[in-house]
């Protein structure tokens, strides 16, 4: 596949570690859930510490794999079920996973991101396209997307090419018209360019690129880069 921004009439960004570091954001959202359980629900905490109520998803998913691109669900589902164990209403549950959510979505962007952001929007269509499910409104930067999808049981998660098929019909344009970026080269990447979408490889982690699959059309280390690489062009 050719390299040509040139033909670009819109944009698609995965969220998780290309707009903000994940792992830090769950960890905090993680023990925000936690310590809101040992206030309103302290029978569940008596006999699950933290990572004890982590393996409860991973027992979750055992019994219910198809729940792995459904992320929300996943949670939601997990604590339902413990907390029915100790006779906590779904009531809890909800206002438990609510707890964790509002966490979740309190992000750190990566220096630079809503600069980028506003100045891709002056000239492109902005989507998301996300296996998670952090709430851009929460976060404050809904505003700069024309489309957001995001995975669960509806929509299948990357690679899957469903929500790239529903950003593209949404923007009615071909597949060599967007341009996704994300971090990860098998769901992101390859994701996309099964599709005859071009890809942008946000490498931030500098890590090398897996043989197996077939490099993205750019490559960049920092928002900085991107900027530079999408908004230079003629």
């Amino acid at each position: 596949m050719i390299a040509d921004l040139r033909q670009i009439k819109a944009i698609s960004f995965d969220l998780d570690d290309t707009l903000w570091d994940c792992a830090s954001v769950i960890r905090h959202a993680e023990r925000t859930c936690y310590e809101w359980l040992v206030e309103h629900a302290p029978r569940v905490t008596e006999s699950f510490d933290a990572a004890a109520l982590l393996r409860r998803r991973a027992q979750v998913l055992e019994v219910q794999p198809e729940l792995v691109g459904d992320v929300t669900k996943l949670r939601k589902t997990m604590l339902e079920q413990t907390l029915a164990e100790f006779d906590y209403g779904s009531d809890v549950a909800e206002a438990a996973f609510n707890a964790f959510y509002v966490a979740r979505s309190q992000v750190q962007l990566y220096e630079g991101c809503i600069g980028l952001l506003e100045a891709l929007s002056q000239q492109y269509s902005v989507a998301a396209i996300t296996n998670g499910n952090a709430d851009l409104s929460l976060i404050g930067i809904d505003h700069l997307f024309q489309s957001v999808h995001m995975a669960d049981l509806d929509n299948p998660a990357k690679p899957h090419r469903f929500m790239f098929d529903r950003c593209l019909e949404e923007f009615d344009l071909p597949p060599s018209a967007l341009l996704h970026i994300g971090d990860n080269p098998q769901t992101d990447v390859a994701g996309a360019q099964a599709l005859g979408i071009q890809a942008l490889w946000f490498n931030s982690q500098k890590i090398v690129w897996p043989e197996a699959l077939p490099r993205a059309q750019f490559e960049v280390e920092s928002l900085s880069e991107m900027h530079e690489l999408l908004l230079s062009t003629e």
